[in-house]
């Protein structure tokens, strides 16, 4: 029963990455300009690896510091604001192709606590066998999550309103989309959370 906030943030990180993907590179041509668009792309989606693969490196080390609950919430909460960052890029709003940037950056620093999570459930899994299954059903959500994920960018395609000067369409729904989920697992954590005792923190 502790596992299912691990499951669903499996399931989170997957969906977030697979329905920015299939619009970034419009939604970078409608922000930057000629032969910058294809730059902030390749920028924007290195910058998402290459800050999930630094943070999974010291989100370990953060959380034998401040506990596995405070690091997990912090992460969401920095997902939050990386998706948020990225969906107000958008003309109307900031309008600005280095938020493309920042927000996929700071996205790549939110979800490097899959790490954590998959240590977590290794160490509340106590037997061989319950800690094969566990970590295989967070494999088997995570696919789901790919799989489920360009069908939310098939709907999204279908919005285009404007709250003010503020677009609301295929574009800006992704990152508006994942800031919602990312700030409603961050209450379900710090509300929910079983926090290991200290000599068994992953």
């Amino acid at each position: 029963h502790r596992l299912w906030l691990m499951n669903t943030l499996g399931f989170l990180v997957f969906l977030e990455f697979t329905i920015i993907v299939p619009t970034i590179v419009q939604y970078s041509n409608q922000v930057a300009s000629g032969d910058k668009a294809g730059w902030v792309i390749g920028w924007a989606n290195g910058g998402f690896g290459l800050c999930q693969v630094l943070s999974t490196a010291v989100v370990g080390f953060v959380a034998k510091r401040i506990g596995s609950k405070a690091t997990f919430v912090a992460c969401n909460l920095i997902s939050l604001a990386g998706n948020t960052l990225y969906a107000c890029a958008s003309p109307g709003a900031l309008n600005g192709w280095w938020w493309i940037l920042v927000g996929r950056c700071l996205a790549g620093v939110g979800t490097g606590n899959i790490g954590l999570a998959f240590s977590y459930i290794a160490t509340v899994a106590t037997s061989q066998e319950d800690r094969a299954k566990a970590i295989g059903n967070l494999r088997g959500i995570a696919s789901a999550a790919l799989a489920i994920a360009p069908g939310f960018a098939i709907i999204f395609a279908f919005v285009n309103v404007r709250l003010g000067s503020f677009p609301i369409d295929g574009y800006t729904l992704p990152g508006m989309f994942s800031a919602l989920l990312f700030g409603l697992h961050a209450v379900l954590l710090a509300t929910f959370f079983v926090e290991l005792p200290d000599a068994v923190q992953p």
